[in-house]
């Protein structure tokens, strides 16, 4: 029965699991269907899983599979489905669930041109806050990187204009220049050639 079929390819793995989804797809009986559409997904099979849990109108099944699979035309071509089987309840489910799959410009028109705007808005809504903060998350990196250059930049100005001032201050004082080891070596006494007459140079 189909219980115990589903609780040995779940207990179980070593069997082909394409080959017994394959099996099960084309069964009478919805559970062994369901079996099936698990095993695809299990299988990362998402687009066949999907398709299958259309085809039972197990719409939950297939908004999570969709959602899983991280296949953002998965996901888009599910949420166009809904819209074509006007299952609007679905739709809403759809943007809830595959929220970071979706494009917004494929929300945006798929609910304009079906009068869906309604249940799109919520959707809109968050991809609106989410751009503003990235804007702002931008801004203010553009602005403190701004600052980090400004900040640098007069730093590096302090330090040459610091550096200009004493060698002007060196320059323009000749007593600035300090004799080292006069000091303690008759430094009163006037050094030769500048205080005393040379001799044949009177």
């Amino acid at each position: 029965d189909h219980e115990a079929l589903a609780a040995g390819v779940v207990e179980y793995t070593n069997f082909d699991a394409i080959e017994m989804a394959q099996m099960c797809e084309k069964h009478p009986l919805l559970q062994f269907r369901r079996i099936g559409a698990m095993l695809y997904k299990r299988s990362k099979k998402w687009a066949q899983s999907v398709s299958l849990s259309k085809q039972d109108k197990v719409w939950e099944e297939a908004i999570s599979t969709a959602a899983e699979s991280a296949d953002s035309a998965l996901a888009e071509s599910l949420l166009l489905f809904f819209v074509d089987e006007k299952l609007n309840a679905c739709f809403s489910a759809t943007l809830y669930s595959c929220y970071p799959l979706l494009r917004p410009d494929v929300v945006l028109e798929l609910s304009w041109r079906n009068d869906l705007t309604s249940f799109a808005m919520p959707f809109m809504i968050q991809t609106m806050r989410e751009m503003s903060a990235k804007i702002d998350g931008l801004v203010d990196k553009d602005r403190k990187e701004q600052e980090a250059k400004l900040a640098e930049k007069k730093k590096q100005e302090e330090a040459l204009a610091s550096g200009y001032n004493g060698m002007e201050y060196a320059a323009g004082d000749p007593n600035s220049m300090v004799v080292y080891g006069a000091g303690g070596m008759g430094g009163g006494m006037p050094q030769p050639g500048y205080g005393m007459p040379q001799p044949g140079y009177y």
